[in-house]
This record gives C-alpha cells, sequence and structure tokens, in this order.
C-alpha cells in the first residue's frame, strides 16, 4: 500500500526540522513526536514500498551500544525476552517452487554461483532444479562462485575450542538429548548410535555403499557375515580364539573340495598347496605345485603340475588306520625295526634265498644252512642193465661182468 498523503506531510516536517542549524528542545520533541507519529501512521495505514538505511540499522533495546564493539555490523538487533527471541521471516506461498531463504554471496556471487542458502521449502513444493529437496524440508545449500576457478565450495561445520565441549550433535525425530543419532568430540571419535540391528548389507545403523578403507585397529563386539564372491584377509598375525575353525558352513551337499588352501610362488609364476577332502572320493589329500587356482570350492586334482605333498609326522596312532590292506595291528609290528626289513628277514629265515636255486638241494656244516648242486646222473639212454659207478670225481655206468673160472663156490639152504 502506497503512503498517505498525510504520512507523506509528516515526513516532510521531520527533514525540515532536521534540517536547521539550531535546535531547542522544544525542536527535539517536535521531532520525536513526528517521528513516533510516523511510526504509528505506519503501523495503521500501510507498508514502505522501498527503504533504504545508508548506515547501521539499530533494532531494540541498547543496540547500538551492543553494535559498538561488533566489527562492521551492518544491522545490529538486540532484546530481552524471558523466551525465546526471533527474526521471523515467512513465505506465505504454497506454489511449488516457493521457499522462504536466507542467502548470503561471496564478493563475486550472483544468483546462479557464490552462495549459501539456508532455507525451507513450501507444502507443495516440487522444483526439478532441486530434486534433493522435499515438500516442506529445511535445508543448506553452497555454491562456490567458480569465477575465478579458485573457490572450493566446501560446506563447513565446526566448532571453536572456547566451548567445555566444543561437539557436534546430530540428532532426528525429536529435539530432546534422548533423539541424538551421532556426535563428533573433537579428538576423540565419531559416535552413532541408532539401536536399528544389522542382518544385511542395506541394514543396521551405519550403512554404506561403496569401499571402507580403515587405517587402524577395528574391534567389532557382533558377529560379521562376509557376502561377495571373495573375502581376502591380509594380516601377519591371525588369531582366533574359537576351538574349531568350520568352511563350507551351511553346506546341504557333498560337493566341495573343503580344506586349507596356500597360495606361493616359483619364479613368478603363481602355485597352490593345500590340505583338503576331496569330494569325489572323501578322501584328504596333501598336493602342491599346481599353477590352476582353485575355484568355486573345487580342487583340480589333474591340473597342471599338481603334485602330492610328503608328510612328515611324530608318531601315527589310529586304531582303525588302514595302509592298503595292512590294518593298524600289522602295522604296529613294525615297531623297533632298525633297518630294511627284508633284510633281516633274509638273515633270520630257516631256508636260505631260494631265488636262483633251482634244483639244488638244502644241506648243512652242522651251522649254516644252505644249497647244494645235486650231481646228475649221467645219461641213461642204451646203458639198461648196467651199474652206476664213480671214480670220486664224476658218476659214470658201467657193464656187470661174470667170472668164469670162480675160486668159490657157495650154495646155501636152510
Amino acid at each position: 500500500m502506497p503512503f498517505t498523503t498525510e504520512i507523506t506531510n509528516v515526513k516532510s516536517e521531520i527533514n525540515a526540522g532536521l534540517a536547521a542549524s539550531q535546535y531547542t528542545a522544544k525542536d527535539l520533541v517536535y521531532v520525536s513526536k513526528a517521528i513516533e507519529a510516523l511510526a504509528n501512521a505506519e503501523t495503521i495505514a500501510g507498508v514502505f514500498d522501498t527503504a533504504t538505511v545508508q548506515s547501521i540499522l539499530y533494532v531494540g533495546n541498547l543496540a547500538s551500544a551492543f553494535g559498538s564493539g561488533l566489527t562492521n555490523p551492518i544491522a545490529v538487533f538486540q532484546t530481552n525476552e524471558p523466551d525465546y527471541a526471533q527474526i521471523a521471516f515467512r513465505n506465505t506461498s504454497s506454489a511449488a517452487n516457493a521457499s522462504t531463504d536466507l542467502i548470503l554471496y561471496t564478493n563475486d556471487g550472483t544468483d546462479d554461483t557464490g552462495w549459501i542458502d539456508i532455507g525451507m521449502t513450501s507444502t507443495n513444493f516440487a522444483d526439478p532444479d532441486f530434486t534433493i529437496t522435499g515438500k516442506g524440508d529445511g535445508y543448506i545449500f553452497v555454491s562456490g562462485s567458480g569465477n575465478d576457478q579458485n573457490d572450493r565450495g566446501n560446506l563447513v561445520l565446526a566448532t571453536d575450542s572456547t566451548g567445555t565441549q566444543n561437539k557436534i550433535i546430530f540428532a532426528a525425530g525429536g529435539l530432546s538429548s534422548d533423539d541424538t543419532q551421532m556426535v563428533i568430540t573433537p579428538g576423540v571419535n565419531v559416535h552413532v548410535e541408532i539401536p536399528t540391528a544389522s542382518t544385511s548389507p542395506s541394514t543396521g545403523a551405519l550403512t554404506v555403499v561403496g569401499g571402507v578403507g580403515i587405517q587402524g585397529d577395528v574391534n567389532i563386539q557382533g558377529d560379521i557375515t562376509f557376502g561377495g564372491t571373495g573375502t581376502t584377509l591380509t594380516t601377519t598375525t591371525l588369531s582366533v580364539s574359537d576351538a574349531q575353525v568350520t568352511v563350507g558352513s551351511g553346506n546341504t551337499t557333498d560337493a566341495l573340495d573343503l580344506g586349507i588352501v596356500g597360495n606361493y610362488g616359483v619364479s613368478g609364476t603363481a602355485k597352490y598347496t593345500g590340505i583338503v577332502r576331496d569330494a569325489t572320493d572323501g578322501v584328504y589329500k596333501f598336493f602342491k605345485d599346481t599353477t590352476v587356482a582353485p575355484a568355486s570350492g573345487i580342487v583340480n586334482f589333474a591340473g597342471a603340475g599338481l603334485a602330492y605333498a610328503d608328510i612328515k609326522v611324530g608318531a601315527i596312532d589310529a586304531t582303525s588306520l588302514i595302509v592298503g590292506d595292512v590294518s593298524n595291528t600289522e602295522l604296529q609290528y613294525l615297531n623297533g625295526v632298525t633297518s630294511a626289513i627284508q633284510t633281516q628277514i633274509n638273515s633270520k629265515a630257516e631256508y636260505p634265498l631260494q631265488s636262483g636255486n633251482t634244483g639244488k638241494f638244502l644241506t648243512t656244516d652242522g651251522s649254516v644252512v644252505s644249497w647244494a648242486t645235486v650231481d646228475a646222473l649221467p645219461s641213461q639212454t642204451n646203458n639198461s642193465g648196467k651199474y652206476l659207478t664213480t671214480n670220486g670225481t664224476s658218476a659214470s655206468w658201467a657193464t656187470i661182468t661174470t667170472d668164469p673160472l670162480p675160486d668159490v663156490f657157495l650154495l646155501m639152504g636152510a
């Protein structure tokens, strides 16, 4: 509403009074009354179309006294109220682009860039250029001007060291201390306290979409569930307080090779070794040297370079141990063996070694049993009726002869 003629006359009277070179007490009273009349007329008759203040604006009791200690103030407000005091500003429009904003600009700021904006949106807010905010949202936006390519455009939330705590406190859902969600304590920690359990990667008091890097120790009181296709743990010392380490947890089939696999390199070539239970036959196997990495819980026992590793143990004690067709009881008979078993058997046998002694006969000299060669009979062909004789070296057949002139004739009878 424009000023009325009466208000214009009052303003002219004030200006004329202030133009005087000297003032009486009465003049001052008139000026004061004129200003008071102007204020009353404005309150009753309308509002200023435009008001320009070319010096400091002081509003409230003793505002000027407070302002005298400030650095370059433009406006100073001061009051003394038993309840909260406020500078009120409201945009009554409910249009889709409507909001109420307090905007501060950089030295080269414009309506597009170089400002910080503190505001609230309307109840029907739907500005397509600010989709991060919705209906009735409060916000703080920062835009670096970028005109000299030097503006960082950061939003800095900081506390000084002059308080007794100097924390930054984030609360949501209420204005009492019970609604504190996160507290940053200077030089101590960032504390998040929201009683939401984590049952998946997207649930819990703190969820992060993307990687997390932590330099320093991590202490976790609750359980840890790893997802993804693989989990890599790089550490110089791994300490597990649980008495058993379970692999293949939750596996309801017998299709995975369960065990421990190690990775090493030879002349720049990656190789793998491990102890696993082969799911195909249920046998525990110690392997080495394969260049085929186990994949999806399966060891390729036919993979390139795979060999079975040697095992060195102090003792084996298993009541049901079977090596081939040898039982544990039979295996225990080896206890005390200190040299080659076959050599010992040969030296202790009742019979000498039979290999290579075909056709020989067993003989003894009274102390040692040995094999001896059996002298073969001379050929019997065409030697019918002959007798076997020897010259002390070799045997031969001889003809039986009859004496034609015997000297003695014996006749025997009963």
